[in-house]
């Protein structure tokens, strides 16, 4: 008999499981619980479990440690202090550091039938074996029910079996006693319910056992993982689903007049009293499922076809809760080993047959009848490709009811008189004589009948194999395999049995069958264990950044939640949302934010803290190598604006890039002084609550220990290396951080910048004379005189933060107030101000009131080009005035005609442009006080000047390209702006403009801004149109496509969502229209709701922004 734990002392199976003493103690204690209430009935049995198991979690951990010790003595040191040399089969972790990798925790994995040797179990093992590599010191636990068989026969088994090869010392089974109860044959009535229930049993007989560091679920016992939440709070969970228990496409198909009702084993049965009830059943289990999902931590899905079931039934919760939506890994499948045996080439193509293999279990919903069915029709045709061909029926047979089912099938075979050209081949073995390597060596077609097969490892196969395949087209096949290679089909989809004839007729007679047969290969690459594992690790990272255990450790608190979540991770759902918001590019860095206002800290803390991540994860638009402007509403309704816009080094002239006009963009001579860090601390000196250290410590982590690579930043790394220039991996200096492997780093991997962490340690310690003076100051100047630039010393240390009156207009009822020049502040304000003159919200107008949008933008953006610096024109203040006073607005309205629009000195004289700037971030935060911020942060163009600092990690911006340079006209002729021009000291004209909206009481409502370059001014300016115009919340304002016209260039531009009769009707008065992809600018904002609650909106068309409430 196996031993139950691999002790001497707990070789009994019911020694900890469920044994009829243990459950009549747990439903003793259930009882008296019931009156204290869930949360502490949580607690209590937590406790219970804890204290019960803490001896075994000891032996266990003494055992494992024994084992390793023997294992070092016969093998050598496994262990090493870089990760670097602990290989996946993906190869080395990128970017992850020796403290993570000292992780030691115990991960639970909940398998009950880990001994099965199925694509599931592929899965359990695969996992195990990069959870090892990635934390050598983390202990794996499998809950098994596999009684009969010991630890050693599995890894065997797992090795023959899968080619998996796991370190021993490190895993340990644990049996369960009570597996029976998720049998289906143990419920025979009320299955799905009998099933959850069970699996709460063999969970709470899991946690008898060991309660696990980590618990993953990687069977799809969502019911178990929710018991783990509901017992230990503090245990990051996980799920791998294969499928969800329940689908809306199962619901539908009980309805014979739904898309659905014509599929599956219950097609049609829900007429009848019986059916309704079954169909209240069904959905009265659904909302239990989705209670149940909203609980786990991390949810992977294993297709396309899966996470959207769960997204639809998961999703409204997990979102309501800010917890992440599942992401989709695809399973490892055996490919490799197909790929290396089976060969498709022209010489291998003698040896096929016209076999058309169907490879399956002879259950229902494998649909062998229609593949029959459709099987005859095709021979009926008696073409030549019917000569000869054979269908090829291979399954396992697991009892009495599927041996009936082949019978039936032999029968029906005969009876659709193509019983000599089928044959049936039940439970033979993948290799040997006559195994399943044979068929897919030698057959020339791959079917699959079932209706929404979740994934389909089977049609994995027949692509690695180079099987033409035709395929049901639902569920996995259709979305995740059988999918088109550079634009070209690898199969066939069919739903009919007149479909499936017609796709066996197309496939045998293709005339180039090798060629799809290489694109199916291709295809199947995608399911390999590499890139199983490079999914894996990331969403594994997120479970151990989650734990408490390890989070002490690390010397943090909540604030580093965050550090390894991907793309979409969302935070724990807060108590409640009056306390404030933040919204920001990086949901990371807003999680951060909200967590300073937890801790006590203000909007202003937590602007701070959010801002210097933000620096650290999106290089490409922030960092305290640029700077930027805020507008402040205090608590007391008081307005300032600061400006922390970068300044012209004292050695700056008007004509220092006379001949030399790339200097301005990737030179030393490119960037002007960073103010970013003074702009911080000056608003932390004026606002903040919190310690300047605690707010400057999240930055610091995050930048430490790194954090994935995320889908944004992928993409600007790309754009900023289009034209070939890769310095991401060419340049040394960016290629410790961005490719320390020599490639550089894709989505999920984990990026660390210790030099820039350092950095910023340092100005945690000393504030802003950390970065303006001592060795930070003196590395970043050398850097920049080293690359030809003239900063010196005392620019740095001299550069003073500019705090402005800011302006503001009155817009229907609102009082709007925004930064004055140089920022872009007047100029949104502007077309706001001109635009309130019409009935926006008259939808019968919308092509008109459109065209009117458009030509506010046009002499807007004309008169933008008279702003500049304050400090250098006296007149400034009063031209802004002039050009937000409502005789303007009234004027330029009567010059607007509903016809046409017109050329371009209709609206400017002057015909001067302006740069463009790029590279910039928007971060909005408010608290309960009234204390509202919002502020732009920038280097300008991706990456700023691409130039980073050795030693302190720093990317310089190239803000100086800001600044006109004179004798240079732009692409259309038109000469540069005077006002505009450099000098010593000045900042240049920006398009920054931040916006915060009062109720006509004076109370905040709406606090807004965006990043995007001269975007910026009609991003901001339609997303307040959309909100208090058309009575939109602020995430649908957000999603709202936008309009753009900057006068010069003289273009219309539409984000492709805009519809096309809009578009012709604005082509037809006239305008120039393009179209362009929907990252015209990104908005963040946050609405205070009339009920004291926030409403935090990020920028739809950023993946990984994050708006948060607390």
């Amino acid at each position: 008999m196996a031993e139950s734990c691999g002790l001497s002392d707990c070789n009994q199976h019911a020694t900890f499981g469920l044994n009829p003493k243990s459950m009549a103690t747990m439903l003793s204690i259930l009882g008296v619980l019931y009156f204290l209430g869930p949360a502490m009935a949580g607690r209590a049995l937590s406790y219970y479990l804890t204290q019960k198991t803490a001896g075994r979690r000891a032996q266990i951990l003494e055992l494992m440690a024994s084992e390793e010790k023997d294992y070092a003595s016969k093998n050598g040191r496994r262990d090493s202090d870089e990760w670097d040399y602990v290989e996946a089969p993906s190869g080395a972790s990128k970017g992850a550091s020796p403290a993570d990798r000292h992780w030691d925790g115990i991960v639970g994995f909940f398998h009950p039938f880990c001994n099965a040797g199925g694509g599931g179990e592929r899965v359990l093992w695969a996992a195990i074996r990069a959870t090892q590599q990635r934390w050598p010191k983390a202990k794996c636990i499998v809950y098994t029910g596999d009684h009969e068989v010991a630890k050693e026969e599995i890894l065997d088994r797992v090795k023959t079996g899968f080619d998996i090869q796991l370190h021993s010392p490190t895993i340990l089974f644990l049996y369960l006693t009570t597996r029976d109860w998720v049998l289906p044959s143990s419920w025979p009535v009320a299955t799905l319910a009998g099933q959850s229930l069970g699996s709460l049993v063999l969970a709470w007989d899991a946690f008898s056992l060991l309660p696990p560091d980590i618990f993953v679920d990687t069977m799809g016992y969502a019911f178990a993982l929710w018991l783990c939440k509901f017992l230990f709070k503090d245990v990051p969970t996980g799920a791998y689903v294969h499928y969800p228990i329940i689908s809306s496409d199962m619901l539908g198909s009980l309805d014979a007049d739904s898309p659905t009702g014509n599929f599956g084993v219950n097609a049609g049965k829900g007429a009848g009293w019986w059916g309704k009830g079954k169909k209240m059943y069904w959905r009265g289990f659904a909302w239990t499922y989705s209670l149940v999902g909203s609980s786990i931590d991390v949810v992977m899905t294993n297709s396309t076809w899966t996470q959207a079931h769960i997204t639809t039934l998961w999703g409204p919760r997990r979102n309501a809760l800010k917890k992440p939506a599942a992401v989709k890994l695809l399973p490892p499948v055996n490919v490799d080993w197909i790929e290396q045996n089976i060969h498709v080439t022209p010489e291998s193509e003698k040896e096929r047959q016209k076999a058309l293999l169907y490879v399956g279990q002879f259950r229902p919903e494998k649909n062998h009848k229609l593949i029959l069915s459709a099987f005859a029709e095709f021979m009926a045709t008696k073409t030549p490709a019917t000569k000869g061909a054979k269908l090829i029926l291979v399954g396992s047979v697991r009892d009495d009811a599927d041996s009936k089912r082949v019978y039936e099938l032999r029968l029906l075979a005969n009876e659709l008189q193509i019983k000599e050209s089928v044959e049936f081949h039940l439970d033979v073995p993948f290799k040997g004589p006559g195994g399943l390597e044979d068929w897919l060596r030698v057959s020339s077609i791959g079917v699959n009948g079932m209706w929404n097969e979740h994934f389909g490892i089977g049609v994995v196969e027949y692509q690695a194999a180079g099987l033409i395949c035709v395929v049901h087209n639902s569920g996995g096949p259709k979305l995740d395999i059988v999918t088109e290679i550079d634009g070209k089909p690898t199969g066939f989809h069919a739903t009919t049995s007149t479909e499936f004839a017609n796709g066996f007729e197309q496939a045998l007679a293709l005339p180039d069958k090798l060629a799809m047969r290489k694109r199916a290969r291709q295809s199947a690459k995608r399911f390999t264990e590499e890139e199983f594992v490079k999914g894996w690790i990331p969403n594994m990272e997120q479970l151990v950044a989650l734990h408490p255990i390890w989070l002490s450790k690390r010397r943090t608190s909540l604030l580093t939640l965050g550090l390894a979540l991907t793309s979409c991770v969302r935070s724990v759902a807060p108590e409640n949302d009056t306390h404030g918001a933040v919204s920001s590019e990086s949901h990371l860095c807003s999680e951060i934010g909200i967590d300073i206002l937890k801790r006590g800290g203000n909007a202003a803390d937590a602007m701070v803290a959010t801002t210097l991540c933000v620096g650290v994860v999106s290089p490409q638009h922030s960092g305290i190598g640029g700077g930027g402007f805020m507008l402040v509403r205090g608590p007391n309704g008081v307005y300032e604006s600061i400006d922390f816009r970068e300044t012209a080094p004292a050695a700056a002239w008007e004509g220092m890039y006379e001949g030399n006009v790339e200097g301005s963009v990737w030179s030393g001579l490119a960037s002007g002084v960073p103010g970013d860090v003074r702009g911080l601390e000056g608003l932390w000196v004026r606002y903040g609550k919190l310690p300047w250290r605690a707010i400057c410590n999240p930055a610091v982590h995050v930048a430490r220990y790194g954090f994935p690579v995320t889908e944004d930043l992928a993409r600007y790394m790309d754009a900023a290396t289009h034209d070939g220039n890769d310095f991401f991996t060419e340049d040394p200096q960016w290629a410790i951080d961005f490719a320390p492997n020599g490639t550089r780093l894709g989505i999920g991997d984990i990026l660390t910048r210790k030099r820039y962490a350092n950095t910023l340690e340092t100005i945690a310690k000393h504030g802003s004379k950390g970065f303006y003076e001592g060795d930070v100051a003196k590395y970043n100047v050398a850097a920049l005189q080293a690359a030809n630039g003239t900063m010196t010393l005392e620019d740095v240390k001299n550069y003073q933060i500019s705090i402005r009156d800011p302006i503001s207009i009155f817009y229907r009822g609102y009082k709007l107030t925004s930064c004055g020049a140089p920022s872009g502040g007047s100029v949104a304000l502007s077309i706001l101000k001109i635009i309130e003159g019409y009935n926006l919200s008259n939808s019968e107008d919308w092509y008109l009131n459109t065209h009117r949008l458009n030509e506010a933008m046009r002499f807007s953006y004309a008169a933008r080009a008279e702003l500049g610096d304050p400090a250098f024109f006296s007149f400034m203040d009063d031209f802004e005035a002039k050009m937000l006073q409502p005789k303007t607005a009234s004027d330029i309205r009567h010059r607007i005609s509903d016809s046409q629009t017109h050329n371009i000195s209709y609206y400017s004289p002057k015909h001067h442009f302006l740069p463009e700037n790029h590279g910039t971030s928007h971060v909005v935060t408010t608290d309960d006080t009234g204390l509202s911020i919002t502020l732009t942060s920038t280097v300008n163009l991706l990456f700023g000047s691409q130039l980073v600092v050795p030693e302190t990690g720093v990317v310089m911006n190239n803000e100086m390209n800001d600044f006109s340079i004179p004798g240079v006209p732009n692409a259309f002729g038109f000469v540069p702006s005077p006002i505009n021009y450099i000098r010593p000291h000045k900042r240049p004209l920006s398009s920054v403009s931040p916006i915060i909206v009062e109720h006509p009481d004076g109370t905040p409502y709406l606090t807004i801004g965006a990043a995007g370059g001269s975007r910026i001014i009609t991003a901001t300016a339609q997303s307040v149109m959309y909100v208090l115009d058309r009575d939109m919340t602020l995430p649908e304002a957000l999603k709202q496509p936008r309009i753009h016209d900057q006068l010069l260039p003289a273009v219309s531009v539409f984000e492709w969502a805009f519809d096309n009769r809009t578009v012709e009707d604005l082509r037809g008065r006239g305008h120039n229209v393009t179209w362009v992809g929907p990252y015209l600018a990104s908005v963040q904002g946050v609405r205070r709701l009339a009920n004291g609650t926030f409403e935090a909106g990020s920028e739809p068309r950023q993946r990984n922004s994050g708006g948060l409430a607390c």
